[in-house]
């Protein structure tokens, strides 16, 4: 999730400094442009995409560009916004506009 040079492109491109290790994934300070409530849920919404990426590299031999894995992201937390409460509502279109920034 960390260590792979795709994913230290992926997290790096969104302007995340990836943690050395994923024990400390929730003491990673997030970046101003998320949330800091919500940064756990965007981290993890960010392995799931890196993790949907190795099983189509690995089990498929599907190649996937960084442009197209921040697509999946992004289409993944419009997904994930339908889950969310009314509160945090626009938090989605927020995450959708850091994948979209990201391209």
């Amino acid at each position: 999730m960390f260590d792979c040079p795709f994913a230290r492109s992926f997290w790096t491109t969104l302007g995340i400094t990836p943690p050395s290790r994923a024990a400390n994934l929730m003491e990673h300070k997030p970046p101003t442009h998320v949330p800091a409530s919500q940064f756990g849920a965007f981290m993890l919404l960010g392995c799931w995409v890196l993790w949907k990426r190795r099983n189509a590299v690995v089990f498929r031999q599907e190649a996937q560009t960084l442009v197209e894995a921040l697509r999946q992201a992004r289409e993944e937390a419009r997904l994930w916004s339908y889950r969310m409460c009314r509160e945090e509502a626009g938090l989605g279109d927020l995450w959708c506009n850091v994948f979209s920034s990201a391209m």
